[in-house]
C-alpha cells in the first residue's frame, strides 16, 4: 500500500488480489467500482470516543476506561476494507442486527462482537438494548457504568470461551 496516494488510486487497488489476508471476501462482491470486499469492524467515533471525532485528540490510551467499546462488527458496511470509515456515534444506526445489516450486525447468527480497550473480544447477543450498549461507547459514560453487570447477561462467548 503506497500511503502517499488515495486508498483507491489504481496503484493500491492492484492490493485487491491481497484482500483474502485482511478479510472475508464472503463480506461483498467485488465488481469494478469497488473492487475491496467491504470491512466487517468499524471504530466507534465521534465526541467524547475514545478515538475522539476528528476535531479532538484521541484519549491516551491510559486515559481509557477497560470498558469502553472501541470497535463493532458490521455486516454491511458499505466501506470497502482499506477506505476510511467508522461508526459515529452522531449518526450511527441505533439498531442491533438489523435486517439490512447496516449498523451494529454480526455474520453469525444472534450475535455480534465488539472489541473493549482492554482488548476483550465479546459475543453480544442480538437481544441486548441499543441504549444499553450504547453506555460503553463514550470515555465518560463508560466510565460510569459496570459492564459486567450491563453487558455480561448477553455475553454469548467471551473471554477464555473462545
Amino acid at each position: 500500500m503506497d500511503w502517499n496516494l488515495p486508498w483507491d488510486d489504481p496503484a493500491n487497488v492492484q492490493l485487491s488480489d491481497f484482500s483474502s489476508f485482511f478479510c472475508d471476501d464472503a463480506l461483498a462482491p467485488k465488481d469494478s467500482l469497488h473492487p475491496f470486499p467491504e470491512t466487517g469492524i468499524l471504530a466507534i467515533t465521534g465526541p467524547g470516543t475514545a478515538f475522539g471525532d476528528g476535531s479532538e485528540d484521541p484519549v491516551p490510551l491510559r486515559g481509557i476506561p477497560p470498558q469502553t467499546i472501541l470497535c463493532a462488527e458490521t455486516r454491511a458496511s458499505g466501506i470497502p476494507w482499506p477506505a476510511p470509515g467508522d461508526f459515529d456515534v452522531r449518526d450511527m444506526p441505533h439498531t442491533i442486527n438489523a435486517p439490512n445489516g447496516k449498523g451494529i450486525s454480526g455474520r453469525y447468527k444472534g450475535g455480534f462482537h465488539v472489541i473493549f480497550a482492554d482488548a476483550e473480544v465479546w459475543f453480544l447477543s442480538d437481544g441486548v438494548p441499543f441504549d444499553t450498549l450504547s453506555r460503553f461507547f463514550t470515555v465518560a459514560d463508560a466510565a460510569k457504568h459496570n459492564r459486567d453487570k450491563l453487558l455480561k447477561p448477553f455475553v454469548l462467548w467471551g473471554p477464555g470461551q473462545y
